[in-house]
Order: structure tokens, then C-alpha cells, then sequence
């Protein structure tokens, strides 16, 4: 009889401050725009490792505890070290500033608002569009590793409202590359793609297009913006015809396209149109698809036919009006 193998031990990890050190470098070499932090299984001595070639962080999974509780004893230090009563002292010598510490715990786990309350502490002092810029950036990474992250998603939202109305040339004007609404929508299209029924993601892009018609100086600018959500819905709807998100956000853009594409006077009647137009996508997607998503269309077209039966008690008269081109 063979004895039980035994398993080798795994190499240590260096210390939970050398990780934290390691880790805020590793920031720094790596250009957020694109910078992408993952957990890692692996049988290696170093806790956090760098492709600066592909932007990636890869932390050990080992390091992961260890790394949360030394940044959230940091960050309590930090904060203690703001009160009023140690200020009139003299406060003492931190190793890290909260901001160093916030940006380490909120890549270790998203929803920590201790954290995020500091960094908005922070950037409620500053005015400089570059900061708010790189702030945005880190607030992406963030959300690229957390997707459903409520408070990351709240702080991304904040900046990118901070930065929309420090801008000084309106949306359609700005070139694609430093329009903060155009990468904020490339970042929910791609969270989508990774995770088709996430929430967050769709309402930020609903968000971002209110920004955009309360922007918009014409009514040709404002149709251009919903036909391009409405394409993008379109196309998506066919490839996921099982999630409720994209059903939520079809019924949005309806009621964005009746309060801002046209008159107080038309918007009864092209309301109307555009609900019986729905509703009549959402029969032949059943009919494509019987199996696919019953309960998704179901409460899409009840959720339309409550809307058209409001439509339809207003006192304007409805009249039938030609589709827009």
C-alpha cells in the first residue's frame, strides 16, 4: 500500500504592505484607459504581477485578504487623521494618503463606500479637468473588474456629470476621443457584452442620452442621437432576445423620443405610433422566438399597453401620422 502523496506547500507571498506597495506601482506603469485587474490562482511567490504590454494586473488570490484588511485598517487610519480634533494637533505621519489607500481597497472589493466617500472628498476641492479626467479613467477600471458595482457606478456617474458640464464645446462638437458621453458609452457597451442582463450598464447609457438631448441645440441633432440608441437596441434585441434589460431600455427611448423629438402637440399622437410600433415588434419576436423569452415580452408588452392606455385617455386627438424617415 502506497503512502498518501502529499501535496507541495505553496510558495509565500510577500508581506500584505510590500503587496500594497507593489500594487500602487503597478498603477502607475499601466495606463488606465485601458488597464484591466483580475484574481489569479497560481503558484507564485509574487502577490501582484504587471503586463505592461496588455495593460493587465493580475493579483494572487492568496493576497486578496491578507491586502483587504491591512488598506481598510489604512483607510481608517487615514480618515482619523482627517477629524477636526487631530488637525489642531499635530497629525500624525501617515504611510499612505487615503487616495493611495481608496485606490487599492476598491480594486480588492468594489462596494466599499468608506472608500469612495474619500475620493469624492477629495475631488469636491479640485477643479482641474485632468484630475476629473483620471479619476474617470481609474472609476472604469474599477467597473471593468466589478460590473455591478452600484457605488461605482454611482461615483462614474458623478464625474462624468462634473465633467460634461466642464466642457466647453457642447456633445456632437468635441472630437470622439474627448468626448467623456462617448467613452462613457463604450464603456456600458462593453460591460454589456460581457454581461448582457446588467442593470447598470443600461441605465447609465439612458443617463448619458439625457445629457445628450438636454445638450443638443437643434431638433435634427436631437433625432440623430435617439435614431443612433434606437439602432444600437435594435441590433441588440435580435441578438438577446432573452434579457429583460434591453426591453426596459426600448421603453425608455420611447419616452425620451415623446419629451424631446417633438411638439407638445404631436407628442400624443407620434407617442401612440410608437407604442402600437413596439408592441408590434414585440409579436414578432414572440413569434421567432416562442421559447426563447415569454416572460420578457409578456411584461414588456404589458408594461406598453398600460402606456398606450394613458396615451390614449389625454384629450388630444389622436390621429393616425406619418412614420418619421
Amino acid at each position: 500500500m502506497q503512502p498518501p502523496s502529499v501535496s507541495p506547500s505553496l510558495p509565500s507571498l510577500p508581506s500584505p504592505r510590500a503587496s500594497f506597495h507593489k500594487l500602487l506601482a503597478a498603477l502607475d506603469a499601466v495606463p488606465l484607459e485601458n488597464a484591466v485587474v483580475g484574481v489569479v490562482v497560481r503558484d507564485s511567490e509574487e502577490a501582484v504581477s504587471v503586463d505592461v504590454r496588455n495593460h493587465a494586473i493580475s493579483i494572487d488570490a492568496r493576497a486578496v485578504e491578507p491586502m483587504l484588511r491591512f488598506a481598510k485598517r489604512a483607510l481608517r487610519e487615514s480618515r482619523h487623521n482627517e477629524e477636526p480634533e487631530q488637525q489642531q494637533e499635530e497629525a500624525t505621519q501617515l504611510e499612505f494618503t487615503a487616495e493611495q489607500v481608496s485606490r487599492v481597497l476598491l480594486l480588492l472589493v468594489g462596494d466599499y463606500g468608506a472608500a469612495w466617500n474619500a475620493r469624492r472628498r477629495r475631488l469636491a476641492e479640485l477643479s482641474h479637468e485632468d484630475a476629473l479626467a483620471l479619476e474617470w479613467a481609474y472609476t472604469a477600471v474599477v467597473i471593468r473588474r466589478f460590473p455591478k458595482s452600484s457605488e461605482a457606478w454611482w461615483h462614474l456617474w458623478y464625474i462624468t456629470v462634473r465633467l460634461f458640464a466642464s466642457s466647453r464645446h457642447p456633445i456632437p462638437k468635441v472630437a470622439p476621443d474627448k468626448n467623456i458621453v462617448a467613452r462613457a458609452r463604450a464603456l456600458c457597451e462593453r460591460i454589456c457584452e460581457q454581461s448582457p442582463s446588467n442593470y447598470y450598464a443600461w441605465t447609465f447609457r439612458t443617463r448619458l442620452l439625457v445629457l445628450e438631448l438636454e445638450a443638443c441645440d437643434g431638433m435634427d441633432s436631437v433625432r440623430e442621437c435617439v435614431r443612433r440608441e434606437l439602432e444600437y437596441a435594435d441590433r441588440w434585441l435580435w441578438m438577446h432576445v432573452s434579457q429583460s434589460c434591453v426591453y426596459h431600455f426600448r421603453r425608455a427611448l420611447i419616452e425620451l423620443q415623446i419629451k424631446h423629438c417633438w411638439s407638445a402637440a404631436e407628442s400624443v399622437n407620434q407617442g401612440v405610433r410608437l407604442v402600437r410600433a413596439e408592441m408590434a415588434l414585440a409579436e414578432r419576436v414572440q413569434q421567432r422566438y416562442p421559447r426563447a423569452a415569454p416572460q420578457c415580452i409578456e411584461t414588456h408588452t404589458v408594461a406598453l399597453q398600460r402606456r398606450l392606455s394613458l396615451l390614449l385617455d389625454d384629450d388630444t386627438t389622436v390621429e393616425p401620422v406619418p412614420a418619421l424617415n
